[in-house]
Parts: structure tokens; sequence; C-alpha cells
């Protein structure tokens, strides 16, 4: 039972509250949004990411011939 005048509910909710900001900020940068939130970053791809799209899959392909 929870008296009228108990914090721990007021308190875990508080918990949970600033977990979720948390998240959704981690979301929102990893989607390209900046620390202000207004302005959406520009994403470009890179020579790095060209490599591990391609390398990637040749690895797997690779390791399930010698896995076999």
């Amino acid at each position: 039972p929870v008296k009228p005048l108990d914090s721990k509910p007021l308190f875990t909710m508080m918990v949970r509250m600033v977990r979720w900001s948390e998240r959704l900020s981690l979301a929102m940068e990893s989607k390209g949004f900046s620390e202000n939130r207004v302005m959406q970053m520009q994403m470009t791809l890179k020579k790095r990411d060209m490599l591990f799209a391609g390398g990637l899959p040749l690895l797997i392909i690779l390791l399930s011939f010698v896995m076999a």
C-alpha cells in the first residue's frame, strides 16, 4: 500500500523520466540531430563506410566456408 505522502512513487517516476529522456537524446543524436536538436547534421559517406559495407558480407561468406 502507498501512503498519501509517500515520496517513493514520485522518485521512481522521476528516475524513469530521466532514463527515457537520455534514451531519446541518444536516439536523436544517432539519427543526425545536433545537441541543439534544431538542425539535422549532414551525414557523408566516407571511404571506411564503403569498405565496411563491402568487407563485412565478404567476411561472413568467407567464415561460412571456413566453418563448414
